[in-house]
């Protein structure tokens, strides 16, 4: 039989004795399981809640292969960018919010469990920001394609924009003669949109 790496099996066991082709009285059973060790590697921890200052982050206990897990073990590089880390907590909830924290600031994660028998290894690192200020102005919107009574357009992020960070867009459109001023087009998420319904050839 091929037992399966770090899992844990519970097996009965019991002897019978045969002599002569003449079997015995099978023994009383007795049960027996394989050995624990430490846990298996935990996924990421992922972001619950971020605000300008603050991180909250949450995660799920990993297989503790047959013994209980004693603590979680949070590590991160204290928004330094230097591949370096250090412990900002250990213990048993599944949540941990770190504040002091700078706007739009980056900070690697990485997350183990420890049972009796040992430390898992590391999760993959992840990288998550604070809210940022207001978004810096974006560059002016691009003529994609253009038809009779339509115009295509598209735009880009504000440089600096975290990449994790989601930002919607207000596109405003002023029909020269009409003498409205700015209007709204589109509001949502999407770096491109197509207005439509346009008077021919009017600015």
């Amino acid at each position: 039989m091929i037992l399966l790496f770090k899992t844990i099996y519970f097996y009965r066991h019991r002897v019978q004795a045969e002599y002569n082709s003449m079997k015995g009285t099978p023994s009383e059973a007795e049960s027996f399981t394989t050995l624990s060790c430490e846990p298996d590697i935990p996924n990421p921890p992922r972001i619950a809640n971020r605000t300008k200052n603050s991180l909250t982050l949450q995660w799920k206990a990993p297989s503790d292969n047959g013994s209980k897990i004693q603590s979680f073990i949070l590590e991160w590089d204290e928004g330094k960018g230097n591949g370096e880390f250090c412990q900002c907590y250990m213990g048993l909830q599944k949540q941990f919010k770190i504040t002091k924290l700078s706007p739009a600031m980056g900070c690697k994660f990485r997350l183990s469990a420890k049972n009796e028998y040992g430390t898992s290894g590391f999760s993959e690192e992840v990288l998550y920001y604070t809210s940022g200020c207001a978004p810096s102005m974006p560059a002016s919107p691009v003529l994609t394609k253009a038809g009779v009574t339509w115009l295509s357009l598209q735009w880009s992020k504000p440089s600096g924009t975290p990449s994790d960070e989601g930002i919607s867009y207000i596109l405003e459109m002023e029909e020269e003669t009409s003498g409205y001023g700015f209007k709204p087009k589109y509001d949502g998420e999407d770096l491109a949109y197509t207005v439509k319904n346009l008077r021919r050839s009017t600015k």
